[in-house]
């Protein structure tokens, strides 16, 4: 296999936390984990998703990757090197991000020609006709050159989606990172957000990385996905063997648990039990283990370790293990 565009490695994510007199008494953390040792690679023009719920630190995943968020341990590497400091210039004009906000994520005080002509500016490509970009860009995400004269509370969720894609896909990036891209939107306008994406994909030929929470809007779309449980990945694979035959149970949980037109259809597998623990208290052992249908002794006491099945797949479960060796 080619050398993957993206690589990361034990990539950890974690918070500094105020602490008074008593939460330092009482034994509170110093510091919250946000992402603890996500590992997985991305190949070129490929689509990975990462789901889970809220907390789950997929959001804090996908701004570290692109260096908005500070990295306390790990590695990340992008055509094969390393990203620190000194590479982020070059990494951010050929990576980009489209915020889960998309309004707010676009300055009031600019007009949406402005705001799409940004990057242009910000890298100094002072050659470029801008204003011909501005237009040919908002043709590509289906809105009329007439938008370039509006400001960002003059459109609706949906043109700001489509504004932030133009700006994302400004430079022509190797990768996008698009954290929530759907959120609030009508079912309609998000089916027409991520066909848009997957066209941007096709004729570009840059990878992606979806952020969401919702698995069924990503089942054909993504090539490969990552499920996150407080931080973790708990598994990650080939997308239609791991919606066809989840092997964590959160996994077949967050599958089970999404919406179907058919009203006679049976949940192949139990609900999620409770709420998710707090990070600043993880439960010891499996920190699914509380909320697991299928949680066994071992749980309790001790953590899985991540494993590989030899096709492609990585499940962080003891299941996994007593069934590769057959206890």
């Amino acid at each position: 296999m080619t050398e993957p565009l993206l690589h990361v490695r034990d990539l950890s994510v974690t918070y500094p936390l105020r602490r008074g007199p008593l939460d330092m008494m009482t034994g509170k953390p110093g510091r919250l984990e946000a992402v603890i040792e996500a590992t997985f690679s991305l190949q070129a023009a490929q689509t990975l998703a990462i789901v889970g719920e809220s907390g789950s630190g997929k959001s804090s995943l996908g701004r570290a990757i692109l260096g908005l968020e500070t990295i306390a341990g790990g590695e990340v590497r992008f055509r094969g090197q390393p990203i620190g400091p000194a590479s982020l210039a070059s990494l951010r004009r050929e990576a980009a991000m489209v915020f889960q906000d998309p309004v707010s994520s676009l300055s009031p005080r600019r007009s949406v020609g402005q705001l799409i002509g940004e990057p242009f500016r910000i890298h100094g490509l002072t050659n470029r006709d801008v204003k011909a970009e501005v237009l040919r860009l908002l043709a590509l995400v289906g809105l009329p050159g007439s938008m370039a004269d509006r400001y960002p509370h003059q459109i609706s969720g949906g043109q700001a989606r489509r504004v932030g894609l133009a700006r994302a896909v400004a430079l022509d990036p190797k990768l996008i990172v698009a954290d929530e891209p759907t959120a609030g939107l009508d079912v309609s306008v998000q089916a027409e957000v991520l066909n848009l994406m997957r066209r941007l994909q096709d004729q570009n030929g840059m990878a992606m990385i979806l952020i969401t929470h919702n698995i069924s809007l990503i089942r054909h779309v993504a090539e490969r996905i990552a499920v996150a449980y407080l931080g973790r990945i708990v598994e990650e694979g080939p997308a239609g063997a791991l919606l066809s035959a989840p092997a964590h149970p959160y996994t077949a949980a967050l599958i089970a648990a999404q919406p179907h037109p058919d009203p006679d259809r049976r949940r192949t597998a139990p609900p999620i039990l409770g709420e998710t623990p707090s990070l600043l208290a993880r439960p010891k052992g499996c920190e699914f283990r509380s909320r697991c249908p299928v949680a066994m002794d071992i749980c309790a006491s001790q953590a899985p370790l991540s494993r590989g099945d030899g096709t492609g797949r990585v499940v962080r479960c003891h299941l996994t293990a007593d069934k590769e060796t057959g206890t």
